[in-house]
């Protein structure tokens, strides 16, 4: 998952395990099945248990403010891949909305002053809410470090990760080699066209591994 600045995830962890996993989108591009796909696969290494310590945060929410568009219309004009995401999560499995942010505020503070207190309100929610539902110390409430590494060792064994690895390769060298064209001598249609097709076909068969190999554990 990806945003212009900020990338990826960001994670809590004390010795315990995880309190929090912080999930970084864009609300200024469109959730896509690539993204959907490599979320996918970090639930499938982590463990889905690491989905009830998750919140999920959304930069450039200044230009849903510029374009008059509340964040609660935001999240049900989202793709379905990233609402049914967000209900897995635990900060927002209730309804709360994702947490909006603006990489460049007006007033001239800092993108992480401005982003650190709703997100550490959202964490320390979510901590307070997961400690309640066990009866146990904030300290305690977090993602077992056994359960993560039994998820990753899990995901190791299953033929589906190796299978999309070699996918990823493939795709790569699709991209950076002869059939990508821009080879000096012009771009050949057919060839352009070819590569397209198989990228897609790439893209379709990744999709469908990352599907079975990152379906939510009942």
């Amino acid at each position: 998952a990806a945003d212009d600045d900020d990338d990826g995830t960001e994670a809590g962890v004390s010795d315990e395990g995880l309190h929090a996993l912080v999930l970084v989108l864009s609300a200024a591009t469109r959730f896509t099945q690539e993204e959907a796909v490599a979320l996918e696969r970090l639930v499938q290494r982590l463990g889905e248990g690491v989905m009830r310590h998750s919140v999920a945060i959304f930069t450039r929410g200044g230009e849903l403010a510029a374009d008059d568009v509340r964040v609660d219309d935001f999240v049900r004009s989202a793709p379905p891949t990233l609402r049914q995401l967000l209900a897995r999560m635990g900060h927002h499995a209730d309804g709360t909305p994702p947490i909006l942010v603006e990489n460049v505020p007006c007033d001239g503070a800092s993108r992480a002053s401005t982003a650190r207190a709703p997100l550490l309100a959202a964490v320390r929610a979510l901590v307070q809410r997961v400690a309640a539902e066990r009866r146990c110390d904030e300290n305690q409430a977090t993602y077992d470090v056994k359960a993560l590494t039994a998820a990753s060792d899990a995901a190791d064994a299953d033929p589906s990760t190796a299978a999309l690895a070699v996918l990823d390769r493939l795709k790569r060298q699709m991209a950076s080699g002869p059939m990508a064209g821009g080879g000096g001598g012009g771009t050949d249609p057919r060839r352009s066209a070819m590569a397209e097709a198989a990228m897609r076909a790439f893209s379709d068969l990744q999709a469908q591994f990352a599907a079975r190999a990152g379906a939510p554990v009942a």
